[in-house]
């Protein structure tokens, strides 16, 4: 074969075909080598290999393996092919397949290598393990949906799920303050981490509250997508990175969770290592994000159904003593029977008209005393009752909750308190603490008759998760020398102005 035609061969073999000397500088360097490590011909001819091709940590490995055949005549790599890392010009480093063989001459032996990418081949594993990784969630997101405890639990299993398959050791879930509405996000309680010396970065991230835009979740809220950071260290726009760094943790990645196409919560995600492909994990993030949301939001109203029906069931036993003392004070300042018709049947009504706001998803737009009023109604006589407070729209998401805590309020004052006790009233005042609370109280001037406040009935068990879950705020409920205090702080983010709302 002429030697013209060997140089055809070489130049137009579709591997990258390398000759290295005794030196280990280039002797030879084809088309392929080019396109494969984006030096030229020129620029590589005559440069030490190590320094164009050979990743940092193998360098030395190269070093000893050159100096072994130059002592010995053999070396660990030649004639066998092997799988082993390369460096792009720009650095970034994939897997290749690399066979070298010596070839003695007049010069001495020189060595030529022969190299293939493997990045097509490991991007299409890796998409394989992504779909099974996808797949395994969905079945098991699908599992948790009729086996998981609440929305959190589930949610606590899909972040475990996904750093799992990312092999990410840390993630957690960030939540809107209002999930009709959102206007913050919240740090949660439901975090992953994959070793006990992560678990700092739960108390670091418990103050910090961010808005659409501000930090990684607030990004991922803006842009309603994935958003990753390769260098959190770097990233001006990552508020944590400090407390992070010292845990090690370096890049991370947040995407969206939707219900009813909104954006209600965000999960985010933290490694040591930088992605080694941020497109690919953007693809997975992507389609993880939408399987977490269906699956979020059926568990969720699976849990809103669940509370309903359970209230339901509750107020179907509590009815008849609720009607009977309404109808014993009703009778007791009733003189005709057309006076007891006319005061009855209107709390009758009311009843109904409770029931008939708390059994839908959708709730009209309400104001804080319209709620008060639907409860209130319930109670014979008017005069028992002061209201005060400022106009506020109760925004839908929360109108069912609060429904709720002033129907049990007013059904335990009815059976144990003011509204059936002569001489005794019902004082309710609200108002906004600062920019971003509500203070509610509710106070009764007389003692309670056999009621309870240790909370051991289902009415408390509904008002602690009313509060406490759905509206995110605390209370206090106490029996005191001059009758009862039932006292609430919720955020200010459920409520509107009245004027602004119009």
């Amino acid at each position: 074969m002429h030697g013209g035609t060997i140089d055809l061969l070489f130049e137009r073999a579709l591997d990258a075909v390398i000759g290295m000397d005794l030196a280990g500088r280039v002797i030879a360097w084809n088309a392929s080598a080019e396109d494969t490590f984006g030096w030229s011909k020129d620029e590589a001819m005559g440069q030490f290999l190590s320094e164009l091709i050979i990743p940092q940590s193998l360098r030395e490995a190269h070093q000893v393996g050159l100096k072994k055949y130059l002592d010995t005549g053999e070396g660990p790599v030649l004639n066998t092919r092997i799988n082993i890392s390369a460096v792009h010009r720009d650095g970034h480093e994939f897997p290749i397949e690399l066979s070298i063989i010596p070839v003695p001459g007049d010069q001495g032996t020189v060595f030529y290598g022969f190299l293939r990418s493997l990045q097509e081949q490991e991007h299409y594993r890796r998409q394989i393990g992504r779909r099974a990784s996808e797949a395994e969630m969905l079945l098991g997101l699908s599992e948790q949906m009729m086996s998981a405890e609440s929305a959190d639990s589930m949610a606590r299993y899909a972040l475990r799920k996904v750093c799992e398959a990312t092999g990410w050791p840390v993630g957690h879930l960030y939540v809107g303050d209002d999930p009709a509405d959102p206007q913050r996000l919240l740090p949660s309680q439901v975090w992953y981490t994959a070793s006990p010396k992560f678990d700092r970065v739960i108390s670091h991230s418990a103050t910090f509250v961010f808005e659409r835009g501000e930090g990684l979740p607030g990004r991922a809220w803006a842009e309603d997508d994935v958003v990753v950071i390769a260098d959190i260290n770097s990233d001006g726009h990552f508020l944590r990175a400090e407390g992070f760094k010292e845990l090690g943790l370096v890049s991370g990645f947040a995407f969206p969770v939707r219900e009813a196409g909104r954006v209600v919560a965000i999960m985010e995600f933290f490694s040591e290592q930088p992605p080694s492909d941020a497109t690919d994990l953007e693809t997975f993030a992507r389609t993880i994000s939408g399987h977490v949301s269906v699956a979020l939001e059926r568990k969720n109203a699976a849990q809103r159904r669940e509370i309903l029906s359970r209230e339901l069931a509750h107020r179907v036993g509590n009815s008849l003593a609720v009607l009977a003392s309404i109808f014993r004070r009703c009778y007791r300042i009733s003189e005709t029977k057309e006076e007891l018709r006319d005061r009855f049947e209107p709390r009758l009504m009311a009843i109904g008209n409770v029931h008939n706001l708390l059994t839908g998803d959708k709730v009209r737009s309400l104001t804080l005393k319209d709620l008060l009023d639907d409860a209130l109604n319930l109670i014979p006589e008017a005069e028992k009752i002061r209201l005060s407070g400022p106009d506020l729209v109760v925004r839908n998401a929360a109108a069912s909750a609060l429904a709720l805590v002033l129907h049990e309020l007013t059904t335990n004052s009815l059976k144990h308190g003011a509204a059936q006790t002569d001489g005794a009233e019902i004082v309710v005042h609200w108002s906004l603490v600062g920019m971003d609370r509500l203070r509610f109280e509710w106070l009764e001037s007389s003692k309670h008759n056999g009621g309870s406040t240790d909370h051991k009935g289902y009415g408390s068990v509904v008002i602690e998760a009313m509060i406490s879950s759905s509206l995110r705020g605390s209370y206090t409920s106490e029996l005191t020398e001059d009758g009862y205090r039932f006292a609430a702080e919720l955020p200010a983010s459920h409520f509107d102005l009245a004027s602004s709302h119009s």
